[in-house]
């Protein structure tokens, strides 16, 4: 399990590096980035290939932690306007 601060994503991939689970923060209610534009990503396109800036984020997600089967410890960076 790994977090992505770019994308706003926490992602989970098996042995042959196929994703189990993905929780996008931008679909559980963080779309606003720190000025208040709604951020948009495209789950599909090839987010390795872009740098993305931290004022396009909307939680600067940073770490993260499996728990238990339901249950994920994160961190979150406060960003403020």
């Amino acid at each position: 399990m790994t977090s992505s601060t770019g994308t706003d994503l926490i992602i989970e991939v098996d042995d042959d590096g196929k994703s189990v689970f993905e929780w996008w923060a931008t679909e559980n209610g963080f779309e606003s980035r720190p000025h208040g534009q709604k951020r948009i990503l495209d789950k599909f396109s090839p987010h390795d290939l872009y740098v993305y800036p931290t004022l396009y984020q909307t939680t600067h997600v940073r770490a993260c932690q499996k728990l238990t089967f339901l249950s994920l410890k994160t961190h979150f960076l406060g960003l403020t306007a």
